[in-house]
């Protein structure tokens, strides 16, 4: 991914306005973190020429509820 575009994606993960048009990544990080609040979410890292690599942070959650 070239690396003016993999900025730009990065931009749009950090803006998380209620009035922003999400699709794809920037929906899925978006739904992670009203779920997870800061601890979940995407994280991407670039490698020029190759490609992009996507993390997932999803926290685990606490079971005491169970007991």
């Amino acid at each position: 991914m070239a690396e003016d575009d993999f900025r730009q994606l990065t931009r749009n993960l950090e803006q998380l306005g209620d009035d922003m048009e999400t699709t794809g990544l920037v929906n899925v990080h978006r739904r992670l973190k009203l779920r997870y609040g800061a601890e979940g979410g995407l994280q991407l890292t670039n490698a020029p020429g190759s490609g992009f690599k996507v993390e997932i942070f999803i926290p685990r959650e606490r079971q005491d509820a169970d007991v």
